[in-house]
């Protein structure tokens, strides 16, 4: 952020979360797995974390979604 970088300290404004989303009939497949499997890793949480105003606190959590 070039504000961080200036030395600048803001109140965040808003937050939001992102979601990855795939259909049910998928949860057997080799590639989700292999994708749930590195975001839920610690290099990658760890890289998550440095980036200026993003927490992976919450990253890799799986939720079902029932209609």
């Amino acid at each position: 952020m070039p504000s961080r970088a200036a030395g600048l300290d803001f109140l965040v404004a808003r937050e939001e979360d992102y979601d990855l989303c795939y259909r049910s009939d998928l949860d057997h497949d080799p590639r989700i797995h292999a994708l749930v499997r590195v975001v839920r890793s610690q290099a990658f949480r760890r890289a998550v974390a440095e980036l200026p105003g993003y927490d992976p606190s919450e990253t890799g959590a799986v939720v079902p979604v029932v209609k």
